[in-house]
Order: structure tokens, then C-alpha cells, then sequence
């Protein structure tokens, strides 16, 4: 969505506004982030807000708090395309064996590197963590209920309720990361409580060991493999020879 919208209104002072329309986290926000769009560039505006373009599908706002991700790029897929770039080019057999060997060497490269981490968390969430820590110590200020709801100020003036017992805030940085916004940080200070507690299970080294656990096993040279009846696998037809058959068939 951002290649298609920079080739059609360039520049960088648009390019960062349709940013903050995406990266906005409560409908609120969204909807100024919008009209500040609007009075930028009206057309940009009508472009994001077409019907073929919810804002379900690219800005966080929308963005369900069950999987606890915010990402919004979809590096993750290009990465492992990457990764299996060389393979790819390969017979069927020869692909899944190549794809297989990386995958078993990357499986205990991972799982050997988390082993030697120190703490209860992988170490990107604690990053971010430790920045929220800092945010929390500078720029908010915790007010209690006595009992779960904590209201957070932060200098600028902005007030928003964390539910330390739900895991929520009102901004739904915590709701849609797992990892505790800089409110959040504020009240579970403000309730004698240890950040570290309340980030998502997902992000904990003991989730990321277990899901490292299940190996890929070994496997013998193809010269060992049992003799199969089925037939060979054939590569996939090219797209000609499909468009010559197609092409046939309407003659015919």
C-alpha cells in the first residue's frame, strides 16, 4: 500500500502522514490522523479512504488484540523468501531437501542461541521493555483506584486507564504487542509489580525453547531411499506450453 500510495502522491511530507494514519492505535487517533491527511492533500485522503481499501487491512487502530503483533510489513515472508531463494530454482525432490536442511541447521542455531540467553525473555520484546521503562520513569505519572484500574498522565497532558488485571490500556500498545506500553509500565510500577510479569506468554524463553523443541529429523541419502510405485514427480508445466494447449483446445 505505501509503493502504490508514494508513486501517486510523492513526497516525504505525505509519505510520513500516511504513516501515522496507519500506525495510529485507537480510532481517535485515526480519525485525526485523517483529517490531517485531508488538509494536506484531499485527493491522498480519498485515495486511503476508498472502500477497496479498509483500514482494517493496514492500520493498527482496527487491528484485533488476539494476536498480540503489531507489525504491519510483511518482511517476515520476504525474509523467508529469501532464505529459500536458491532452492527454489531446484527439482521438486531436490527443493524439499535443500529447504529441509536449512530449516534443521536454523532450528538448533536458534535454540542454542536462546539457550545461552539470560533472563525469562527473548531478547527483542526485553528491548522494547527496557525503552517503555524509561518512557514510564520520564513521562508519566500513575493515579490509583485501590483496586486493578490505574490512571496514567503523561506531561503532555494525555490521560489513559490501564487494567492491570485485564492487560489492557487504553492507548492498545499493550493490548495489540504483549509487551507493556509505557502507561502500563507506570501502573504495574504504581502496584509494587514487576513489568516482566505482564508481558505475553509468547514472548517468554521458555514459549520460544518449546516451540524449538519439536526437531526436524535426520535423513539418509537419496542411494538409501526405499524405491516408491508412485510416479515421478514432474515439474510444473510452463506457462506457454499451458497457453499453447489452451490455444489448441479452441481450434480443435
Amino acid at each position: 500500500m505505501w509503493t502504490n500510495f508514494t508513486k501517486l502522491f510523492p513526497g516525504k511530507v505525505l509519505k510520513d502522514q500516511m504513516w501515522k494514519c496507519a500506525k495510529s492505535t485507537t480510532l481517535p487517533y485515526f480519525a485525526k490522523e485523517m483529517e490531517e491527511m485531508k488538509a494536506l492533500d484531499n485527493e491522498a485522503h480519498k485515495w486511503m479512504a476508498h472502500k477497496d481499501r479498509p483500514p482494517q487491512h493496514w492500520c493498527r487502530a482496527h487491528f484485533e488484540t488476539w494476536s498480540k503483533c503489531d507489525i504491519m510489513i510483511n518482511n517476515l515472508c520476504e525474509s523467508f523468501n529469501s532464505f529459500i531463494f536458491d532452492a527454489r530454482a531446484k527439482p521438486p525432490v531436490s527443493m524439499f531437501e535443500e529447504m529441509r536442511v536449512k530449516l534443521m541447521k536454523r532450528n538448533q542455531i536458534r535454540k542454542d542461541k536462546m539457550q545461552a540467553m539470560v533472563g525469562n525473555l527473548c531478547p527483542k520484546p526485553r528491548k522494547v521493555l527496557e525503552k517503555n521503562k524509561m518512557k514510564a520513569a520520564s513521562d508519566c505519572i500513575s493515579i490509583g483506584n485501590g483496586g486493578d484500574q490505574v490512571e496514567v498522565e503523561t506531561f503532555e497532558g494525555t490521560k489513559n486507564v490501564v487494567n492491570l488485571t485485564a492487560r489492557t490500556c487504553t492507548c492498545r500498545m499493550w493490548d495489540l504487542s504483549g509487551v507493556p506500553c509505557k502507561h502500563a509500565v507506570s501502573a504495574i510500577y504504581h502496584n509494587r509489580a514487576d513489568p516482566e510479569n505482564f508481558v505475553a506468554d509468547c514472548y517468554l524463553k521458555k514459549t520460544y525453547l518449546n516451540i524449538y523443541s519439536n526437531l526436524i529429523k535426520p535423513v539418509n541419502g537419496m542411494e538409501m531411499w526405499t524405491r516408491s510405485e508412485e510416479p515421478p514427480i514432474l515439474p510444473p508445466q510452463h506457462v506457454t506450453d499451458i497457453f499453447h494447449q489452451k490455444i489448441s483446445k479452441l481450434q480443435m
